[in-house]
């Protein structure tokens, strides 16, 4: 009897800890995109890096995904880069497409305005900064998609907010840096 108890303990014990880490996120399987791309007014300006950035604010040096979510029981934020230096004018339309590569669960996608620099968080360089890692969540909300689960390997569009455009124009001729999660 008690090795039919100690059987059922540990069996519990596996099961919750399984559950316990339970991925869920957004872009899984992903690498640079090129495609991603903000476009403002019509124009597209293509990203120039992506990447991520785990809850203890370490990025391995010269990964591009831009995966974000809960992998194994850790928080990951992504970003994109982008470099405005041809935009001038007033702003009245901006929006993201983003390729969508592996979705876990259905959810909504985030993306916030961000103070960080392209070369501040350069994919190319190893790091570890949990301020990066809470500047990418820590802007305004700039806009949102709804993601759906084992979705086809797609782009999606979302249109950036009032929050987003006013952002956009005050980093007009800048190279920007948007988070997400």
């Amino acid at each position: 009897m008690r090795k039919l108890h100690s059987f059922s303990v540990i069996l519990a014990l596996t099961l919750f800890s399984a559950n316990a880490y339970a991925d869920d996120f957004a872009f899984g399987g992903s690498y640079f995109n090129s495609g991603n791309n903000l476009t403002i007014n019509g124009t597209a300006y293509y990203n120039t890096d992506s990447g991520w950035i785990d809850s203890s604010g370490y990025h391995g040096g010269g990964n591009q995904n831009y995966a974000s979510g809960t992998f194994g029981g850790v928080q990951y934020n992504n970003y994109f880069s982008f470099d405005l230096s041809n935009l001038t004018g007033t702003l009245t339309s901006a929006s993201f497409e983003v390729f969508t590569y592996g979705v876990s669960v259905t959810g909504i996608y985030d993306i916030y305005a961000t103070s960080l620099t392209p070369a501040e968080v350069n994919s190319g360089n190893g790091f570890t900064s949990t301020a990066f890692f809470n500047d990418l969540t820590s802007g305004a909300e700039i806009g949102s998609v709804s993601l759906v689960q084992f979705e086809p390997s797609q782009y999606v569009t979302f249109d950036l907010n009032a929050a987003g455009l006013t952002w956009l124009a005050a980093n007009e001729g800048d190279k920007i840096v948007m988070g997400g999660d």
